[in-house]
């Protein structure tokens, strides 16, 4: 079992609603990825790669 299959069914669907909701906001389109650089700048936060 995957980790995300580990997860419950309520919480994989409000993280796919709060995702829906940033890429809406970001006017990305619902397929497409939402992209990490966008977001963390639109939400004021610092993005921390292993790099």
């Amino acid at each position: 079992m995957s980790l995300i299959q580990s997860l419950s069914p309520e919480f994989r669907q409000r993280c796919e609603a709060i995702a829906t909701e940033q890429r809406s906001l970001l006017r990305v389109r619902s397929f497409e990825p939402l992209p990490a650089d966008t977001l963390t700048a639109k939400l004021g936060a610092t993005l921390f790669t292993p790099d």
